[in-house]
């Protein structure tokens, strides 16, 4: 009795937990997700995930008035880890927690509410006149007649601090936004309806080329930029762009940069496209050339270049100028952690288009069958950095070929000449003057004063101010240069004209002249405080006294010599073969030094003592005047083709050292010891000059054609 009496209890709990088990599969099948009660009809949804975060008047939020005041109405007693679902036109809000809801959390949520509340079944309420609907986590409130499925559940990012969610063209729309101190970022997906895969890490295959010359960035992946912009399928770009483009705007002005497929070079490709010529040039431009829509191409020269695996187009001459400059130099996005931070630190790596202006950044990806846009909106992004970057360059390209130029004092002030037979002259960076010449210039040099530049003809100097007035024209020699120096606080020229050495003041009125014999090459020198010119000829030289104006004194000397450093410093060597020779005109005497491969390049001025600086194979010395060696400093470089010398005004010195091949200069200090960041790009020649109380400002060739 006892044992059937225990089987029947046991097979009567069996009965009942099947029936639990069941109830409960039933009642999980028949639940349903209320977020599928929001539709079209509600406009936009906006879901508040971290209220806290979130600031309603400065994101434009814009809901149903009554729907707002009951959020604002129960806010303070909804918990953490909850997101409430808010229509923008019906009275419909949906308050999803994580855990079920508990009929005692329900009252006490509306219990304060501005509406009456009541509980009227186990899973239903009234507040005022909106019914309420449990089901498991989820709260619908709402005050329709009734409500329809639309079979769509919506999965807004929780994490995020609201998400707004809307249909458009018959697909959902979600823009999940976090609100930060300083920026907002939104995440916007839809799905991919157009299949498109292509996503480029811009970062890593631009920024080691696009210069940081802009207030406007754009890439586009070469799928996006067909799919964008039609007319773009009709250019030659279509076919040799390798990844995608990058649009830099500056102000007005435009250029684009892009990558080109291995051996489809953009010049090549063009010129076989016109049936031009080709010129194996790295510089060209096109008449009528189309690139896109995208840039006002309208009765404008195209200019194009073309670096490696790069290249750049641009209609605006003055800006394509400035960025091909940038490139030469290496002056790329690469060197600024701030605005890599800026372009790449909050937006995905891998895109098909990359946006970032002033005040926001933008860009699309596609993962799977997903379209993801990312938003961002700042108070200031590159304005506020590009406004307080002091330019460290200037770029000075009159539109012809340049041969020679001479740099004043401080930065972007230079005469330049150029093959067309013209000066050209710029201030701070900016062409204020061209003048037409009948000759190419011999050279141009920087006065022992540094106030005037002086460009040599063959038969007369003319003596330039940096606002581009002739002060003076002095006749002289054909292989003379003029020297112009202070003394005693009068500004005196000094020449070499027929078989006359002559002494003029700026205004041409002669002081002084005297007959000797021919020479060579006028040198200017301070020996014992005394300032003295001295005139080089063939195994001789004179000495003539600034103060006494008396006739140059002649000595004769084993060699002849010729001047190197800056006027005012000159050093008198001789080089023959790997053997240099100096004369030291203070006591007359000679002396010399031998070495592997020497080169003889400038004077190292410094208040200890000058040096001559050399080289020899891959080293680079300074010897002081009794032939002392001062330094001796190892290159690893290539070459050293040349080594250029110039003090600030605080006295210090500072030494470039220029590699041809590698087409850079190299700087180090006085000591020898190489400064950090020393490189720098420059082709064909340099010269340096002071800036500011204790800089230096370099100014270089750079080829672009």
């Amino acid at each position: 009795m006892k044992s059937r009496l225990f089987l029947f209890t046991i097979i009567l709990l069996c009965l009942s937990w099947i029936a639990f088990v069941s109830y409960d599969i039933v009642t999980k099948q028949n639940e349903v997700n209320l977020t599928q009660y929001f539709s079209p009809a509600d406009g936009k949804i906006l879901v508040i995930h971290h209220a806290d975060e979130v600031n309603w008047q400065e994101n434009n939020l814009q809901v149903l008035t009554e729907n707002k005041q009951i959020l604002e109405s129960i806010q303070s007693k909804i918990s953490n880890n909850t997101s409430v679902f808010i229509s923008e036109k019906r009275s419909v809000l949906i308050i999803e927690k994580l855990e079920k809801w508990r009929k005692e959390e329900i009252s006490d949520l509306f219990s304060s509410g501005i509406f009456p509340f009541e509980m009227v079944g186990l899973n239903e309420f009234t507040f005022g006149k909106y019914k309420g609907v449990v089901s498991s986590n989820q709260l619908l409130l709402h005050k329709l007649d009734e409500l329809a499925l639309s079979g769509q559940v919506l999965t807004p990012d929780k994490k995020s601090s609201f998400s707004l969610i809307y249909w458009q063209d018959e697909g959902l729309i979600y823009e999940d936004v976090y609100c930060r101190k300083d920026k907002n970022i939104t995440y916007k997906r839809y799905s991919n309806k157009n299949a498109l895969n292509q996503t480029v890490d811009d970062k890593i295959r631009f920024s080691e080329i696009i210069p940081s010359n802009f207030d406007h960035y754009a890439f586009y992946s070469l799928e996006q930029f067909e799919q964008i912009d039609s007319s773009f399928y009709k250019t030659v770009f279509h076919t040799i762009i390798d990844n995608g483009i990058v649009l830099l705007k500056k102000e007005d002005k435009q250029a684009v940069l892009f990558d080109f497929k291995e051996n489809q070079f953009p010049i090549q490709s063009l010129n076989e496209h016109f049936s031009k010529e080709e010129k194996n040039e790295d510089f060209a431009q096109f008449d009528s050339l189309s690139f896109s829509s995208f840039l006002d191409t309208s009765g404008r020269i195209a200019y194009v270049a073309q670096f490696e695996e790069f290249g750049i187009i641009s209609y605006d001459k003055s800006y394509f100028d400035a960025l091909v400059t940038d490139i030469n130099l290496g002056n790329s996005i690469s060197t600024d952690a701030n605005k890599m931070d800026q372009l790449f630190g909050d937006l995905p790596m891998k895109v098909s288009m990359r946006v970032v202006d002033s005040t926001s950044c933008f860009s699309k990806s596609y993962i799977g069958d997903q379209t993801i846009e990312t938003i961002i909106k700042r108070k200031s992004l590159l304005s506020k950095e590009l406004s307080k970057d002091i330019k460290d360059y200037f770029s000075m390209n009159p539109g012809e070929r340049i041969l020679g130029f001479g740099s004043f004092d401080e930065r972007g002030n230079t005469i330049v000449y150029t093959d067309n037979k013209r000066l050209h002259g710029y201030i701070n960076g900016l062409k204020k003057w061209s003048q037409d010449i009948s000759e190419v210039p011999i050279g141009i040099d920087l006065s022992v004063n540094r106030k005037y530049l002086l460009v040599h003809f063959r038969s007369e100097t003319w003596v330039f101010q940096k606002n581009g007035t002739v002060a003076l024209r002095i006749p002289k020699n054909p292989e003379i240069k003029p020297v112009i120096a202070n003394v005693n606080g009068t500004e005196l020229a000094y020449t070499f004209n027929g078989q006359s050495f002559i002494e003029y003041q700026l205004n041409g009125a002669k002081n002084k002249q005297f007959n000797i014999e021919p020479i060579r090459e006028i040198g200017f020198i301070q020996e014992n405080g005394h300032d003295k010119v001295v005139l080089l000829g063939e195994n001789c030289y004179f000495l003539y006294d600034v103060r006494l104006k008396k006739a140059p004194k002649k000595m004769t000397t084993s060699h002849s010599f010729n001047a190197i450093g800056t006027h005012g410093n000159n050093w008198f060597v001789n080089q023959s073969g790997n053997t240099v020779t100096w004369l030291n005109t203070a006591n007359g005497q000679i002396k010399s030094i031998s070495l592997p491969n020497l080169k003889v390049h400038d004077i190292m001025v410094n208040p200890s003592g000058n040096a001559l600086i050399i080289s020899s194979n891959n080293s680079i010395q300074t010897i002081l005047i009794n032939g002392q060696l001062r330094w001796k400093q190892d290159y690893e470089g290539n070459d050293i083709s040349k080594i250029v010398s110039s003090q600030n005004t605080k006295g210090k010195s500072i030494i470039s050292v220029f590699d041809g091949i590698q087409n850079q200069c190299h700087l180090m200090d006085q000591t020898g010891k190489w400064m950090a960041h020393n490189t720098i790009h420059s082709e064909k020649d340099l010269k340096i000059n002071t800036f500011g109380t204790d800089g230096y400002s370099i100014t270089t060739f750079l080829l672009i054609s």
